[in-house]
């Protein structure tokens, strides 16, 4: 599995459930659909390349296509779906919300695996 240097867009957000402000990183393009997956054994950032599975225009299941971070995190419960399946770093809760977002992301350059790996 590789680490590369990929743009992704810092947010903060506000807990539903405590109020607390959280901060993370998601991909997004504007001709591409991504997925960011957070890794909670290791840190670090996965990003999904939908395009490239059966949900479009691939042949690998979305599954398969995690495969290599599920195992490299000890499991899908170690995997975290940005933002929907992110704990607030106060109260611990999944609540933090993307409808909760304090304005527009600010691009940054992140180092993350991309998904599905190429063989």
């Amino acid at each position: 599995m590789r680490i590369s240097k990929l743009p992704g867009a810092f947010y903060q957000a506000r807990c539903t459930a405590c109020g607390a402000l959280s901060t993370y990183t998601r991909f997004e393009a504007s001709f591409y659909n991504f997925d960011t997956y957070l890794g909670g054994m290791t840190g670090t950032l996965y990003r999904l390349d939908i395009d490239r599975t059966d949900a479009k225009y691939g042949k690998v299941t979305i599954n398969e296509a995690l495969k290599p971070a599920v195992d490299r995190e000890g499991g899908r419960s170690n995997l975290y779906l940005v933002p929907d399946e992110l704990r607030c770093e106060k109260c611990g809760q999944i609540a933090v919300s993307q409808v909760q977002e304090w304005g527009a992301g600010f691009e940054e350059i992140v180092e993350a695996v991309e998904l599905p790996v190429e063989e």
